[in-house]
């Protein structure tokens, strides 16, 4: 082969390989930015089930501790008034 010959066989290579290099990288991007956005979903996916899993022990608390107050309330509202009438006599 004459040197001609190699040197448009190296050039169409070259093209070849740089042409290749930008459809992989534009093809690649869209792959990156789909699976980003699939990463962030389950991640969502993920924060939300734990959110559930956390508040429902959090809503038997409150539920408890509201109504120890209101029994506590009860028990003051008694408690004033027996010593209201034993104040009185």
């Amino acid at each position: 082969m004459s040197s001609g010959a190699w040197i448009e066989l190296l050039g169409t290579g070259a093209v070849s390989a740089v042409a290749g290099a930008g459809i992989s990288a534009v093809f690649g991007r869209r792959k990156i930015a789909a699976e980003v956005r699939q990463t962030d979903a389950s991640t969502a996916d993920v924060i939300a089930q734990t959110a559930v899993t956390l508040l429902e022990p959090m809503r038997q608390q409150i539920n408890e501790l509201t109504a120890r107050v209101a029994a506590l309330e009860a028990e003051n509202h008694q408690l004033r008034d027996h010593i209201k009438k034993l104040e009185g006599e």
